[in-house]
């Protein structure tokens, strides 16, 4: 892959941070605490807005229920999902990009 991964996930954590209502730490590495923190508090105050925000993020279902089966509601296991999807979304993007040979021509092939 082309680029700096970093780079390439701004677009997604800025968007995934105005949804949650957080801003992104400077460096990016407390990003999972953050998420953690804001999911924790959704569980206790309004758990149905945290499902139609994981749903929306098209966090797998059975993933979901795989994690919390195991942990029960961890708020740092379901930032670890959104933060792993969030990164496949980023890769498929670039990866879909680089073989097409433009951003705006996916829809040609």
């Amino acid at each position: 892959m082309s680029g700096n991964l970093n780079t390439d996930l701004n677009p997604y954590l800025n968007a995934l941070a105005e949804e949650l209502g957080i801003s992104l730490p400077p460096a990016g590495l407390d990003l999972r605490w953050e998420l953690a923190d804001r999911i924790a508090g959704l569980i206790k105050t309004d758990p149905r807005k945290l499902v139609n925000i994981l749903y929306r993020l098209d966090i797998p279902e059975q993933d979901l229920a795989t994690l919390i089966g195991k942990s029960g509601e961890s708020p740092e296991g379901i930032a670890d999902l959104i933060i792993q999807r969030q990164i496949e979304k980023a890769i498929s993007r670039q990866n879909n990009r680089t073989a097409s040979g433009s951003a705006g021509d996916w829809w040609k092939d």
